[in-house]
């Protein structure tokens, strides 16, 4: 059976999130500063705008599946409930 959502899972979610800025913030400055040493600082510029066009891509696509999640499930719909009485 899987966990319900909040605050069960909120422990993993966090370190999710954590591990996700850590990495980030390791290989986004490495990955540039080889980009910039194997080509040229010019290419700074179109580096960064790929990645903001990525990073708005991926918000996107987040709020737009996160929405329909925090739609309220209607008493008579959630597990766990029955409709007869």
């Amino acid at each position: 059976m899987s966990r319900p959502p909040g605050r069960p899972c909120a422990d993993k979610t966090i370190g999710f999130q954590v591990a996700a800025s850590k990495i980030g913030a390791a290989v986004l400055p490495a990955g540039m500063g080889l980009l910039i040493q194997h080509l040229d600082a010019t290419a700074l510029g179109p580096a960064v705008l790929a990645l903001a066009l990525v990073m708005a891509t991926g918000y996107g696509l987040l709020v737009r599946l996160t929405t329909s999640a925090e739609t309220p499930i209607p008493p008579e719909h959630r597990p766990g409930r029955s409709t007869e009485s």
